[in-house]
């Protein structure tokens, strides 16, 4: 199968959704596959064009980056050469909110694609839907969610889709709520485990505990209860406990890190790290702790990495709950803070998070693309 991917950006490190677009290729590249990228609207490219080869590993990715200074008109006339050239059966947009227009309002994006796919068959991965769709929401969000929203809806009237996938059971049920049909495709890890070998995840009262926090730290995660139940735990058990704080967490680390120094519990702060030592990390580690909401957690690269390196992980973050959703599975191995949550992690035998790899993602994405040709 041939498939050329578009997304906005393709700065390796930089932008997340452009790091899965190229782990993607390069494993179907793997795979026997051919898949090459268009980075549509490239923010972080200083000059206006650039057509290179990137690396997954030990795979070359045939690539094409537009800068956000180049007009659409010619953007659409280089990514349709491109393309020809490529001659792929299918084109994947890899849809982000804000990644094709800074104010997270694509207007005319149906009839940009429309000049591009040229009845080949389009497929969308859906990384963000709009915003203001929780509880509680300010007016001018759900104001601006339901615009972003109508904006999707016209979207996949417009072009008809052969596939739609998203990564977030809450995602496919707001999509469903449009009338549109789509997939659930798990995200990936971009820190690729080198070698997973716990099956379980079995403590003791014995067992020294060490929490890792990987990645961004969003505010208004309730740290300072978390932080009194790991003092309480490991007083009552006699254990020492440590915070391990690795690659770029943030503005917020600090506070967290100030509330646990002030409790006296073991900081260790590692930064950004070569993917090889953050792996290293991650598979010694106890417990991760997510700050990204629940329902979000699926979006999460950071807990995707910490599942795949088979953390159990606690999620704690502000109070966030979808408005007018059903009541959504939660994923196997990820617990949602509250009280006992730490007890009930360290007090039951475990089975290793309920990782996806890369392969497994990479071969479901096959199989529902392939079904259709």
């Amino acid at each position: 199968m041939k498939i050329v991917f578009l997304c906005s950006s393709l700065e390796f490190g930089k932008d997340g959704v452009g790091d899965y677009t190229r782990r993607l290729s390069g494993e179907l590249i793997r795979l026997g596959h051919d898949a090459s990228i268009i980075a549509l609207h490239d923010r972080y490219l200083i000059e206006r064009i650039e057509n290179s080869l990137q690396q997954d590993n030990d795979e070359t990715i045939n690539t094409l980056r537009l800068s956000t200074s180049v007009s659409w008109e010619d953007k659409i006339t280089y990514a349709s050469s491109f393309i020809e050239n490529q001659n792929p059966e299918w084109i994947s947009l890899q849809y982000v909110t804000y990644g094709f227009q800074r104010k997270g309002l694509p207007f005319g994006l149906s009839s940009k694609l429309k000049s591009l796919r040229k009845g080949r068959k389009l497929h969308i991965m859906f990384h963000e839907l709009w915003i203001g769709m929780d509880k509680g929401a300010p007016i001018i969000p759900i104001a601006m969610g339901w615009i972003q929203s109508r904006l999707i809806y016209s979207l996949i009237k417009k072009i008809n889709p052969q596939r739609i996938h998203t990564q977030t059971l809450l995602y496919k049920a707001q999509l469903a709520k449009l009338g549109i049909k789509a997939d659930y495709l798990p995200l990936f890890s971009n820190i690729p485990s080198l070698k997973l070998t716990r099956s379980f995840i079995e403590f003791t009262s014995k067992s020294d505990l060490s929490f890792v926090i990987f990645g961004s730290i969003h505010p208004g995660a309730p740290i300072l209860n978390l932080a009194q139940d790991i003092l309480s735990y490991s007083d009552k058990h006699n254990i020492s406990t440590k915070f391990i704080f690795l690659g770029h967490n943030g503005d917020e680390k600090q506070h967290w890190v100030s509330i646990l120094q002030n409790l006296q519990l073991k900081v260790e702060e590692l930064g950004e790290q070569p993917t090889s030592v953050i792996s290293k990390v991650l598979a010694s580690a106890s417990i991760g702790i997510a700050t990204t909401p629940i329902d979000l957690i699926g979006k999460s690269g950071s807990a995707a990495a910490m599942s795949e390196h088979g953390l159990p992980i606690i999620c704690i973050s502000r109070t966030w709950y979808p408005r007018n959703v059903p009541s959504l599975n939660r994923p196997e191995g990820i617990f949602e803070y509250g009280p006992g949550t730490l007890e009930k992690i360290v007090s039951t035998k475990l089975p290793a998070s309920n990782y996806t790899n890369l392969n497994i993602v990479a071969n479901q994405f096959l199989k529902n693309l392939l079904s259709n040709l």
